[in-house]
């Protein structure tokens, strides 16, 4: 997800809109499962096609991670300081990506 606010509002639709609850609208839903899937198949390949029990773990992981990410960057409740010059930064997104991927390599 980028700074785009078209990128903000596809998000918010996605996830914290009416349209998620109580039952998430099925065309939601079915973007929500291809974002899963990406995410599955990364963590599938990195395993070398291994799909064990810790799997679901490892895919949670890593989803929860970057959706917390987004969610914190979209309500600006990151705030620039002399740790993270610039919240809306690709370079930070990617940053966020890649240490959650070795949260994952560690489980």
């Amino acid at each position: 997800m980028g700074s785009d606010p078209a990128d903000l509002r596809v998000f918010t639709l996605m996830y914290e809109s009416e349209l998620t609850r109580p039952v998430v609208d099925p065309q939601l839903a079915h973007a929500q499962r291809k974002g899963y899937e990406l995410i599955r198949q990364a963590v599938v390949e990195y395993r070398g096609g291994r799909q064990d029990e810790d799997i679901g773990v490892m895919i949670a992981t890593l989803w929860s991670a970057i959706y917390g990410f987004a969610l914190l960057r979209s309500r600006a409740m990151i705030q620039p300081d002399n740790e993270i010059i610039d919240p809306a930064s690709e370079d930070l997104a990617d940053a966020i990506v890649r240490n959650a991927i070795r949260l994952v390599r560690d489980l």
